[in-house]
């Protein structure tokens, strides 16, 4: 039986660049800042993201193409705890694609159809509070983050699936009927789209 060995030339001695112990570090350091931006939100905190998990959401892909050089990027209107849990859904899933939700929604319970744990663990801060949802649903819709849109959309679909117009009422804080006045106001404001209907 004969053995095969791969023969591994050595490198040519000029072409060897000697460096040092800081050498490594500062490359290093320097090549983590450019693979990341800041997202600064409402109160000014700095969230770090990375670069290719950016790509997920359009908005910040479209600018970080047309602005290479760009460090930060100002989300004024976000707040930090928002902020962060979107950052760390899009560094997630860079490495591990969100699974697309169904439509129409087979169940309210989402965990039916929602296995990813991390997904989950968002859905149950969204079930927090009514307002941590709709945060997350306009972020993500503003940062164009697609398959976040998706998931707190369906957060919001499965609350009001199944219930009765008034149980939705209750569940959006509508807290009565119009009156005849506000009623006519908005007939009149879109009469030529009524008439269309």
């Amino acid at each position: 039986m004969t053995s095969v060995k791969q023969v591994i030339p050595a490198p040519n001695a000029d072409d060897i660049e000697i460096k040092g112990l800081d050498d490594d570090d500062e490359d290093s350091g320097d090549k983590k800042q450019e693979d990341t931006i800041l997202l600064v939100s409402k109160e000014g905190d700095k969230i770090p993201l990375k670069r290719t998990a950016a790509g997920m959401s359009k908005l910040l892909s479209d600018s970080l193409q047309n602005e290479k050089d760009v460090k930060e990027i100002s989300m004024e209107h976000i707040e930090s705890v928002t902020l962060k849990r979107i950052v760390d859904y899009m560094e997630y899933h860079t490495k591990n694609p969100p699974v697309e939700i169904p439509k129409p929604l087979p169940s309210s319970n989402l965990a039916e159809f929602v296995k990813d744990a991390f997904d989950l663990e968002l859905v149950g801060w969204m079930d927090e509070s009514q307002s941590n949802m709709y945060k997350m649903m306009l972020a993500s819709n503003f940062l164009a983050c697609m398959p976040l849109v998706n998931l707190s959309c369906a957060k919001f679909a499965a609350l009001i699936k199944g219930k009765k117009p008034q149980e939705i009422r209750d569940i959006l804080g509508v807290k009565g009927e119009y009156s005849v006045e506000e009623e006519e106001a908005i007939r009149q404001k879109f009469a030529k789209y009524i008439e269309a209907v």
